[in-house]
């Protein structure tokens, strides 16, 4: 499942230091608890992320727990940073996302925003 994942400043997230392009795994996933947190919906990240302070990255989780919170959240026992992302391809991604919920498939929208903001 392809996600996002933000970080401090340094790449760390509850002081697990990651690198862009590598592969993390753990024996256990549970929501809140261990593994690999993460979200399907980019703009969800920054609920736990500040866009001022915060790195963000395009993500591949497996593994996957079931357990959902009140958002996207998920937690996972294998990750993988796929590319470190900058705020306007962060947001775009964002953008991309919604377009291509269900809510607006129906609609020409998704045509417009790729002619608007290429990503």
């Amino acid at each position: 499942m392809k996600g996002y994942k933000g970080f401090n400043k340094d790449l760390k997230c509850c002081n697990f230091a990651y690198k862009i392009g590598e592969t993390y795994k753990t024996e256990t996933a549970k929501l809140c608890n261990s593994g690999f947190h993460f979200c399907e919906n980019p703009l969800h990240v920054l609920r736990y992320y500040n866009p001022a302070t915060s790195r963000f990255a395009k993500i591949e989780a497996e593994d996957i727990s079931e357990e959902t919170s009140n958002d996207s959240k998920r937690t996972a026992k294998t990750i993988k940073i796929l590319a470190e992302l900058d705020f306007k391809t962060f947001l775009g991604c964002a953008f991309r996302f919604i377009f291509e919920s269900k809510k607006f498939k129906t609609r020409n929208f998704s045509s417009i925003f790729y002619k608007w903001i290429k990503i």
